[in-house]
């Protein structure tokens, strides 16, 4: 999986995607076929908000291209969260936010076309979410609901 999503490059074969040969050197790679990996570990930066670990390397740009639309992605984040029927603040630093909350953040750009990118493969690696009935819900609902989407 992580030759696949570009982490690792591979030492040998070939990847085939839709009946051509790819090479995938780098994750950027790999999200811009839309492959994407939702690791076991949480890999976000504690000290932004919701909105900004969402929108990580994909920041929605302003009309100077190095300026971020810091208004439009808070509106897009609150899209996503409503949509995935999330309880969180796209302002709220993600320090501030509890560990499954944390995880659902890690979890939540990949599971969407319109915001993000648009993802055809996501593999999750062992997620430990804790087992609460809502916690599960949003991991086992959430890609049977984006299939009915698209």
């Amino acid at each position: 999986m992580k030759v696949l999503s570009g982490i690792y490059r591979k030492d040998g074969g070939t990847i085939w995607y839709k009946g051509q040969e790819v090479d995938i050197p780098n994750p950027r790679a790999g999200l811009d076929l839309g492959i994407s990996m939702i690791h076991q570990e949480l890999v976000l930066a504690p000290h932004l908000t919701v909105a900004q670990n969402i929108f990580m390397g994909r920041e929605p740009r302003g009309r100077f291209a190095f300026v971020v639309d810091d208004r439009r992605q808070v509106e897009q984040t609150a899209e996503l969260i409503e949509r995935l029927h999330l309880r969180l603040d796209p302002r709220a630093k993600v320090k501030d936010l509890k560990v499954a909350q944390q995880q659902m953040v890690s979890i939540a750009p990949r599971t969407t076309s319109a915001v993000t990118w648009s993802t055809v493969g996501a593999s999750m690696m062992r997620p430990r979410l804790a087992a609460s009935a809502t916690r599960s819900t949003f991991v086992m609902s959430t890609p049977r609901g984006l299939t009915e989407q698209t």
